[in-house]
């Protein structure tokens, strides 16, 4: 997942229309696993916790891009 973020990233660096937001680092807070808090049962849907940090994150991005 690390290697993939990091090449998504490297190449929208060189695209003008195409932003990155790092969602996975804010819901990974410094650990090797997602805070099983941030979904639902099933472990693959978000809480409204998980929706919570997205929502932060995407927010800010979009933020920056209006600037």
């Amino acid at each position: 997942m690390a290697e993939v973020n990091r090449l998504v990233r490297e190449y929208s660096e060189g695209q003008l229309n195409l932003h990155v937001a790092d969602v996975a680092t804010p819901m990974l807070e410094g650990r090797e696993e997602p805070d099983p808090a941030q979904f639902v049962a099933d472990g693959l849907h978000l809480s409204p916790h998980g929706y919570d940090i997205w929502t932060e994150v995407v927010g800010q991005a979009i933020a920056r891009i209006f600037e």
